[in-house]
């Protein structure tokens, strides 16, 4: 994204218009559609969409170039930015009750990554084959004197 507009050509059937909520009219004419790319919105003239690029704040992050309206960028900063943004796993802590717990968490979505993700949950779901290793596990920790974590 960023601060530029595109023109539309109001001949080209295939290009998607905005709908007639989005457009805005200041009264300056017919014909071309300019846009605003970081707000996903059409203007029926220039003047309009130069009035609406006035509206726009920049992104917070330092070495970010990307602006529009405040709620845009405040989605953009939790897509690009925030706790969850990026790729590959994170581990983050969860209080649950009164613990607080560690998951490993994906960030990314790429094919690749979920492909991985979903292989690595695959291998600890809890099939018959890996419930008789954990109970085997449990068992010979048992009998190596620890404590049993079944019993509470």
């Amino acid at each position: 994204g960023g601060k530029g507009s595109r023109q539309k050509d109001p001949h080209d059937e295939t290009a998607q218009g905005p709908s007639e909520s989005d457009s805005e009219d200041d009264g300056e004419g017919e014909g071309e559609v300019v846009f605003c790319e970081a707000c996903d919105k059409g203007f029926s003239a220039q003047g309009a969409l130069d009035a609406h690029l006035r509206t726009h704040v920049s992104c917070p992050k330092p070495g970010c170039d990307f602006a529009g309206s405040q709620r845009v960028v405040n989605s953009h900063f939790e897509v690009a930015h925030g706790q969850f943004a990026g790729t590959g796993y994170r581990t983050i802590d969860v209080e649950v009750g009164s613990k607080v717990q560690s998951f490993r968490v994906l960030m990314g979505t790429s094919p690749e990554e979920v492909a991985d993700w979903r292989a690595q949950r695959r291998k600890n779901w809890p099939t018959k084959e890996n419930l008789a290793k954990k109970e085997a596990l449990r068992a010979a920790r048992v009998a190596a004197g620890y404590l049993d974590p079944a019993e509470k």
